[in-house]
């Protein structure tokens, strides 16, 4: 039905965009390779710990810790992390 269309990216100041989140969205919207979207909120997610099997993680880097491979879970894919 023609009802998405692509963004003109030289018609919006990109320069308020973090460029990392400017470009996860391009990549993720791109059809017949033209972006149909920029990133459009901004919020947080919550760190919810087990403290039983991880008694000294206190924020999400430390969920990187080898030691945790194989038994941390987020939400979908993101460039947050």
């Amino acid at each position: 039905f023609n009802i998405y269309q692509p963004i003109d990216l030289s018609k919006i100041n990109t320069e308020q965009i973090i460029p990392s989140m400017l470009k996860a969205v391009k990549l993720n919207t791109m059809v017949n390779v033209k972006p149909h979207a920029v990133p459009f909120c901004w919020g947080t997610s919550g760190l919810i710990v087990n403290r039983k099997f991880a008694a000294d993680a206190k924020d999400y880097s430390d969920l990187l810790n080898e030691k945790y491979k194989g038994r941390v879970s987020y939400r979908l894919k993101r460039p947050t992390l």
